[in-house]
């Protein structure tokens, strides 16, 4: 299977996790908190730009079209890997959320 390819898929599920995190009314209601709606939104919009254009080259993969380009392969995997980061950082952010909830309590 074409490395971009998969790399493009995987990439892909990660920026839906992501978006997914960043739509969560909770975390929204974080951010707004500390003043990032305008920074959140525009996130929002490169994180789905990207998995735009990451969708194209699945849908090309899987229509038998062949990238062969390995610098696209090292972009996509470095997207791939700051998603991840942001993913986490969003988890602890819930994280302590919930604790500071479950403490007042």
């Amino acid at each position: 299977m074409d490395p971009i390819f998969l790399a493009a898929a995987a990439t892909t599920w990660v920026l839906n996790k992501l978006l997914d995190h960043l739509k969560d009314a909770a975390i929204q209601a974080l951010l707004g908190s500390e003043g990032f709606n305008k920074d959140v939104k525009h996130l929002v919009h490169e994180l789905s730009r990207a998995n735009l254009v990451l969708g194209s080259v699945t849908a090309g993969a899987t229509s038998g079209v062949m990238i062969g380009n390995q610098e696209l392969a090292r972009q996509i995997t470095e997207v791939l890997e700051q998603a991840v980061k942001l993913a986490k950082y969003l988890d602890k952010l819930r994280y302590y959320d919930l604790e500071e909830k479950v403490r007042l309590y």
